[in-house]
């Protein structure tokens, strides 16, 4: 993860002499984490995508690059940004009863109460890569917004008729 800020204040502070003031900071960044089913790890690395040796990068869309000193609030146009390639965490995180393993993570600025569009980028040394869109994560100072699915691979149930009067040996 790559940045990190904090802003505190002190009100109705006045000193002649010396002074220890005890002061709270808090961090305007929100944490995104973006997980994927162990399953979906398996068949991935079958697949010959094995995160161990691959690297993982955000792209937010509707994120802030400024904020308020004063109140952490984020200011200024939203924005797309792009975060360096990271290796990708080996955290597995239980979520409702199912294990999940981490893809990406990183802290990011972001508008209250404002969703962000979170892509990643799965990338391996050859220079193939998978990209998917994770979802929307709401980025509130100092919370942890996470993102689970099954984003590697995912089931596509579908039915096939043939047409019994079609005349035609050679095609479905």
């Amino acid at each position: 993860m790559s940045r990190n800020a904090y802003y505190g204040n002190v009100y109705n502070l006045s000193a002649t002499q010396q002074k220890e003031v005890n002061v709270s900071l808090k961090s305007p960044f929100g944490k995104v984490e973006v997980y994927t089913t162990i399953e979906d790890v398996e068949v991935a690395s079958g697949l010959g995508y094995n995160l161990d040796d691959m690297m993982s990068c955000m792209t937010i869309e509707g994120a802030a690059t400024v904020f308020n000193a004063l109140d952490g609030a984020a200011i200024g146009e939203k924005t797309t940004i792009s975060l360096l390639p990271n290796s990708i965490p080996t955290e597995i995180k239980t979520i409702k009863g199912k294990n999940y393993r981490m893809l990406a993570a990183d802290f990011v600025l972001g508008f209250r109460n404002q969703p962000a569009d979170v892509t990643v980028e799965l990338l391996k040394a050859d220079n193939q890569s998978l990209v998917f869109n994770a979802g929307k994560a709401w980025m509130e100072s100092e919370a942890t917004f996470v993102l689970y699915n099954r984003y590697l691979t995912t089931p596509v149930d579908f039915d096939i008729n043939i047409d019994g009067n079609y005349d035609s040996d050679n095609t479905l």
